[in-house]
C-alpha cells in the first residue's frame, strides 16, 4: 500500500519519470510535505479479515455449484 502513495503523488506533480534519482527526489518532497499528523498506521479487523475469507470461500463453493 506504501507505493501507491509515492505513484499518486507522481501523477499530482505531473511526473511519469521512473528512475531512482526522480523517485528518490520525490519521496523526499513528499517526506517534507507531510508532517506526522498526515501519516495513519491503519487497523487490522481481524473480524473483517476473516469474514472476507469466509465469504471468498463461499463464492468459490457456489461458483462450482453453479457450473454443475
Amino acid at each position: 500500500m506504501l507505493t501507491d502513495v509515492p505513484l499518486t503523488f507522481a501523477k499530482v506533480l505531473g511526473n511519469r519519470s521512473k528512475t531512482g534519482a526522480v523517485d528518490a527526489k520525490m519521496l523526499y518532497t513528499l517526506h517534507v510535505l507531510l508532517t506526522e499528523e498526515d501519516f495513519r498506521i491503519p487497523e487490522i479487523d481481524e473480524i473483517a479479515e476473516q469474514l472476507e475469507k469466509e465469504m471468498e470461500a463461499y463464492a468459490e463453493d457456489h461458483e462450482k455449484t453453479q457450473e454443475v
